[in-house]
């Protein structure tokens, strides 16, 4: 009798568990349709049950965020040893002084420390963001006991680097990222909705300059210069392309309107793009084999080099960086006046 009492208390246990984790879910969904909302129109909400309808958006773009996030290699340990064993460090960065002035540079970091100095082993988990230069250059190479000269090489350096986000732990860490996700999804997502705006603005601005040329070439039948021309010909063939390019705006500017003409489309409009988050925010994994002088191989070379591993991420029709997650350690961390006395020994 007694394992009957327990087996259903377990059971009432579970369900009450799982309902508070549906709740907790659901108040999280409810959270991130208001951030939509309000980042992107708040009069969208005098439409009626606008989150109900934004509601599959929305769970598309929260479970993709979590996948987003989860693509970026690492954490990846960013140190002065880390820069002789590591290639992915090594490839990076030209100089572990170089790596250790990045880091220790970061507003973020270093505020990050001043927080945790009292922990035994303080490291800050931080995304490292950088820009990727490739260049074909003509080198030397050994083949067995021979230099060759002038061989065609392709070659890859990084720089533009960037540590605007950090925590005390990975998991900490990409929690943050996850809501950084969301809030780029949206930044996106009004990019687009403003772009839209602003063709269908433009499409009416050619349009009034195209019925204006259009007036212009109709009055010339009537005016003084008619009689100078032997036939109407000369007129007929810009008259059809300005019609022919009329009918083609006045198709574009009412797909245009009948997405963004009232709140009810623009918030299906809206639910459109964000149910296709991975054309808002994209992070792909690419893996490269190069050796100390960051020279890149093929598969069919790859004993020549050592495969390194980065996050690719794509910011809607924006720009591409490349990115990773870091650990740096305290003990690398320079104070200002470390920071700044090796700056000085650097430039003198």
């Amino acid at each position: 009798m007694a394992g009957i009492f327990s087996y259903f208390h377990a059971r009432i246990d579970g369900y009450i568990g799982s309902r508070e984790t549906r709740a907790g879910h659901s108040a999280y969904l409810n959270r991130v349709t208001e951030q939509v909302v309000e980042g992107i129109n708040p009069r969208l909400r005098a439409v009626g049950g606008y989150a109900r309808k934004l509601r599959p958006a929305v769970e598309r773009m929260t479970d993709y965020a979590g996948v987003v996030c989860s693509l970026l290699p690492g954490p990846i340990e960013f140190s002065r040893h880390a820069w002789v064993t590591d290639p992915t460090v090594r490839a990076l960065f030209a100089t572990a002084d170089d790596l250790q002035r990045v880091f220790s540079r970061s507003e973020v970091v270093s505020h990050l420390f001043r927080q945790i100095q009292d922990q035994p082993t303080p490291c800050a988990y931080a995304v490292l963001g950088m820009q990727r230069a490739d260049r074909t250059v003509f080198g030397m190479e050994q083949d067995g006991e021979n230099i060759k000269k002038d061989v065609l090489q392709h070659t890859v350096s990084f720089g533009d680097y960037r540590v605007n986000q950090c925590a005390d732990s990975d998991s900490i860490l990409r929690d943050e990222l996850r809501e950084r996700a969301l809030n780029e999804m949206i930044k996106q997502t009004l990019r687009r909705i403003v772009g839209m705006e602003e063709r269908r603005n433009g499409i009416r601005e050619r349009k009034l300059m195209l019925n204006m040329q259009l007036k212009v070439l109709e009055q010339e039948r009537y005016g003084l210069s008619d009689i100078l021309r032997e036939t109407e010909e000369e007129a007929s063939p810009k008259s059809a392309e300005i019609r022919a390019e009329l009918e083609g705006l006045e198709q574009e500017c009412s797909e245009v309107t009948e997405m963004l003409g009232t709140l009810d489309t623009q918030l299906d409009a809206i639910g459109q793009l964000l149910s296709a988050p991975e054309d808002l925010v994209s992070v792909d994994r690419e893996c490269l084999i190069v050796d100390q002088m960051n020279r890149v191989y093929d598969q069919d070379h790859a004993e020549r080099g050592k495969k390194i591993e980065l996050g690719r991420i794509r910011f809607g029709e924006e720009e591409t960086r490349f990115g990773v997650l870091a650990l740096f350690p305290r003990a690398d961390f320079l104070e200002e006046e470390d920071f700044l006395a090796r700056t000085n020994r650097l430039f003198s």
